[in-house]
């Protein structure tokens, strides 16, 4: 029944779900949904780890030519590096993708696995209409968003909307002054970031991505 859906959300947050069921749905039924164009999954504050989190994120792969928007909400979540690795190599496969919300707040991330994400949004950077970030909390430095900043943000031509979640990290001056120089600030119509104050502006209006 999955071979003709097109948009999936599924929302576990602050339930009792565990790797097993995940499990299922990412090796069983996720492999067959070859047509998605819009994928969102919020798992917030529940106990999945790394165990099934990594083969949803390379399953995604299968909707590889259509999948125009991803939300991903694993906030509080056990996620770690592995998993965030095999989800860098589906997004480097995504051409076509043009919203991108990945929410990680309080989790275990670390600058490396930031950096694999950084490489991963070269291949449709060109495509990029809305990025959302969420690193609240997590290990996140300077030398993690700086990346962002310095290697892709230039290319993002058709960004129309940002948001930077890093309250609660090292994050300082050096980590964001490469990315606010370098975003094409002519096409953005919502600007938001999070700690340190920031005053967000925003015209026109959002996209519904």
């Amino acid at each position: 029944m999955f071979f003709d859906v097109w948009r999936f959300e599924l929302d576990c947050s602050e339930t009792a779900v565990t790797d097993k069921s995940m499990m299922i749905f990412a090796k069983r039924a996720l492999p067959k949904m070859t047509k998605l164009r819009k994928f969102a999954f919020h798992a917030n504050k529940t106990k999945l780890s790394d165990s099934s989190l990594q083969p949803l994120f390379h399953n995604l792969s299968v909707a590889k030519d259509q999948l125009i928007t991803l939300r991903l909400s694993l906030s509080e979540t056990q996620v770690e590096n592995q998993s965030l690795l095999a989800l860098a190599d589906t997004l480097s496969s995504l051409k076509n993708l043009q919203n991108l919300h990945l929410w990680l707040n309080q989790t275990k991330v670390e600058d490396s696995s930031v950096n694999s994400l950084w490489k991963s949004l070269k291949s449709f950077r060109r495509n990029l209409e809305c990025l959302s970030l969420g690193f609240d909390g997590t290990k996140v430095t300077d030398e993690g968003i700086s990346d962002l900043g310095t290697e892709i943000a230039h290319e993002m031509k058709s960004l129309k909307e940002f948001r930077l979640w890093v309250s609660k990290t090292l994050v300082g001056d050096a980590g964001l002054r490469p990315l606010f120089e370098n975003l094409n600030m002519e096409n953005i119509q919502v600007l938001q970031r999070r700690r340190p104050k920031f005053n967000g502006f925003s015209k026109g209006k959002p996209s519904k991505s």
